[in-house]
């Protein structure tokens, strides 16, 4: 008797916390707070799981962040615009996600980025809320990341017509990236250059492959949506003649020119930054043609390496004579190249690209042999860091002239 009494209180209580289930709010969680996953298996698996009542359908949405890991170049990012989710049916209570992970074949340390929930409907949020995924790298004998391209510059005179100062650089890669864009003059006074030598007002516009425009900018305070961006940051041009913008751009060929404002010259900086080196989208060859003088009014091409830890191949190359074959004129007859530390130490220099017989084949080898015997080329090895590539005239010869930077990893 005593165990049949037993077994009805069972099945009573039994009922009963059933029925408290059902009648309470349901919550949404993860199963774990932490995950791994080996980067070459190419997915992470994370579980969720509901609780409470079963009765009702639930649906959460959920997205993905960085942290040591980046999207691209780490793992698929995942839930923007609330894309990414997960249904419960009445009566289900566990369901699978997975995030693509990206075996890039190098070696570096584990990396981590977290998920979590934007929106849940008919349930709260229970905990964890948040899951951090651990991508454990399976590349012990890989390279290391090579360096990447974070901003150019190039410093010259700028004058008017065909001896306007022209950046041109290519975005590689499969998602647009965000630059800055900056052409200075009147705070160059600041490094030493003397005030009446600098460009007073310089004008900046952007163009695509085709030379469609895509923006200009005078005075950078100008625009009110390009100066919220700009003004505070690191990229705010010291006067505010200067110009600047901050844009997203698709994989291509672009390109910065800078002219005086009422056909006016002097000595101008025009700039490109990497404003988002995280994404799988990077700078890679840049170049810029000017007029190249003496003293002050060399070509002065900057660049900066890093993001990545390993060494990578550059390939420079200084042109003068074979832009007649463009239809321009008065052009440098005779380049010398230079490549400089951050601290003025010449690394590298070259007068006739085929007089280094080993720069000469791997520049050749690279499809980058120069038009002209008497350009110059250099190919280098470089580490992450600043470095100045200077581009003169032979004997103190002037005219137009073009410097390239190819990143070749």
């Amino acid at each position: 008797m005593k165990k049949r009494l037993l077994g009805v209180l069972v099945f009573f209580l039994a009922i009963r916390a059933w029925i408290e289930a059902q009648s309470s709010s349901p919550t949404v969680q993860f199963s774990s707070a932490n995950y791994s996953a080996v980067e070459g298996a190419g997915v992470a698996n994370l579980t969720i799981t509901k609780m409470g009542a079963t009765n009702m359908p639930v649906t959460a949405y959920y997205k993905t962040r960085d942290g040591t890991a980046t999207a691209p170049s780490d793992y698929t990012f995942t839930g923007d615009d609330l894309t990414a989710s997960v249904t419960f049916q009445p009566g289900e209570t566990r369901k699978s996600i997975q995030i693509a992970l990206k075996n890039d074949g190098y070696r570096e340390p584990d990396e981590t980025f977290q998920v979590f929930f934007t929106v849940v409907s008919n349930a709260t949020v229970g905990m964890p809320d948040t899951a951090t995924v651990t991508i454990i790298d399976d590349d012990p004998q890989g390279p290391e990341p090579p360096a990447r391209a974070l901003n150019i510059s190039t410093r010259a005179k700028v004058q008017t017509g065909d001896r306007a100062l022209i950046a041109g650089f290519i975005i590689t890669g499969n998602n647009s990236k965000a630059v800055v864009v900056r052409a200075l003059g009147p705070s160059l006074a600041q490094a030493g250059i003397p005030s009446a030598q600098v460009l007073l007002d310089p004008v900046l516009q952007l163009r695509g492959a085709d030379g469609t425009l895509i923006m200009q900018s005078d005075d950078w305070k100008d625009s009110p949506s390009q100066r919220f961006y700009i003004e505070g940051s690191i990229y705010q041009p010291k006067d505010d003649r200067e110009a600047a913008m901050i844009l997203p751009l698709s994989p291509g060929a672009y390109t910065a020119s800078v002219t005086g404002k009422g056909q006016t010259t002097g000595i101008g900086l025009v700039e490109v930054y990497d404003y988002n080196p995280t994404t799988d989208s990077e700078l890679a060859n840049i170049s810029t043609r000017g007029d190249v003088g003496s003293g002050n009014n060399v070509m002065i091409g900057g660049f900066t390496l890093g993001h990545e830890p390993a060494t990578v191949q550059v390939a420079l190359r200084g042109l003068g004579p074979s832009l007649t074959n463009s239809g321009l004129t008065n052009c440098l007859p005779d380049p010398v190249l230079e490549l400089h530390t951050s601290n003025g130490s010449i690394l590298a220099s070259n007068d006739d690209w085929q007089s280094d017989s080993t720069s000469a084949g791997q520049l050749s080898a690279h499809g980058l042999a120069l038009p002209n015997a008497k350009e110059s080329g250099l190919f280098v090895l470089l580490p992450p860091g600043q470095f100045t590539a200077i581009l003169t005239g032979k004997n103190g010869g002037t005219g137009i002239g073009l410097i390239e930077v190819y990143n070749l990893k």
